[in-house]
């Protein structure tokens, strides 16, 4: 089971607890994980604004990132870090930004958190949602995992 490495750096009252069932409904309908943790964070904006700038360019804050261990592409020649197959990778998450999100949504800041969480955990599971069809996927999987109806794209 993938272990939750969780730091809140803002203080926010949520805890690990809010996200670990959520870390073993992934595990149940997604093959192929072998990884043994995943690191999490709870931030503000300027944190994640600056994340955002030196990571993607992007000069503004966003409500979650997230940065997938797979991903990273070693040069020829340079040996793997002996640790590099035990992290799946970072979810980086604004509250402040959850935070304005949930208001627009009518929704909770948690089921916001909860959301955004399983959002970034697909993202480093190699799901995306550049095209309708990828879209389709990464949603109905995400609201299976967060247990609510089933996805309805608009």
């Amino acid at each position: 089971m993938l272990k939750l490495i969780f730091t809140n750096e803002i203080a926010s009252p949520h805890e690990a607890s809010l996200f670990t069932p959520l870390i073993q409904k992934t595990e149940a309908l997604v093959e192929g994980i072998s990884e043994e943790e995943v690191e999490f964070s709870l931030v503000g904006d300027e944190a994640i604004h600056a994340i955002n700038l030196q990571t993607r360019g992007f000069d503004k804050p966003t409500d979650v990132l997230s940065f997938a261990t797979r991903e990273i592409e070693w040069p020829e020649g340079v040996p793997t870090p002996p640790d590099q197959g035990k992290s799946l990778g970072q979810i980086v998450i604004s509250v402040p930004a959850a935070q304005r999100n949930a208001d627009q949504m009518g929704q909770s800041l948690e089921e916001e958190l909860r959301f955004l969480f399983v959002h970034g955990l697909l993202h480093i599971l190699g799901y995306d949602h550049q095209t309708t069809p990828e879209e389709t996927e990464m949603m109905t999987l995400a609201y299976q995992i967060l247990g609510r109806p089933p996805y309805q794209p608009d």
